[in-house]
């Protein structure tokens, strides 16, 4: 009962660590004609996004780059999401920005990963070789199996330098987080992942 108690309590402070955690993998790519300068100031735009996630990650990754002295602004302050724009209104906006850089968000394959964990029960062994020695074994297990619902979503990252809307680098990454979290907190998560790979990549 001892075992059991102290295997229950592991479990839960493992599940309690990993609550809050997501997972980020995925792949970018450099246009080869990029000239090395790193972008100082940007414009972020989450593209076909509910609106509280299109805010939410704007304002999470301007706060993301402006800790590396990025300067920064949320599309949802100079696109406004109550007005139509053409493309060519949206780049005449940006280029009367002061800023030199887009960089645009887009989410897609939104899905629900369900695993399954078969509960389990203590269990022992007792055997007796022919040696005439005893051997024992012993296990813990965790009654009531474990259900989980892991959200997941794919991210296409595009970043654009404004005066010539030339592409110079573009990504393309899947963001899963833990049972019960929200796509717009893995948006936020998400945009921090994703500045830190700009900076590894060496374009901010």
């Amino acid at each position: 009962m001892f075992l059991k108690s102290i295997g229950s309590l592991c479990l839960v402070l493992f599940l309690s660590a990993c609550a809050q955690s997501t997972l980020t993998n995925g792949d970018s790519f450099i246009d080869p004609g990029w000239n090395g300068v790193k972008a100082k100031s940007m414009v972020v735009e989450v593209i076909n996004a509910p609106l509280n996630e299109r805010t939410a990650i704007e304002n999470a990754m301007v706060q993301s780059l402006n800790k590396r002295n990025i300067r920064a602004v949320a599309s949802h302050t100079m696109l406004m999401p109550t007005r139509d724009y053409s493309d060519s209104k949206r780049q005449e906006i940006l280029a009367n920005s002061s800023y030199e850089t887009h960089l645009t968000i887009t989410p897609y394959n939104r899905d629900i990963i369900e695993h399954y964990t078969p509960p389990t029960r203590p269990y022992g062994t007792v055997g007796i070789g022919s040696g005439g020695y005893t051997s024992i074994g012993m296990g813990i297990g965790f009654g009531g199996g474990l259900h989980r619902e892991e959200p997941i979503i794919s991210y296409q990252t595009d970043l654009s330098v404004i005066k010539d809307n030339h592409k110079i680098w573009t990504s393309d990454y899947a963001t899963r987080g833990p049972t019960g979290m929200s796509f717009k907190t893995i948006g936020k998560r998400f945009a921090v992942e994703i500045t830190k790979k700009l900076a590894t990549d060496g374009v901010i």
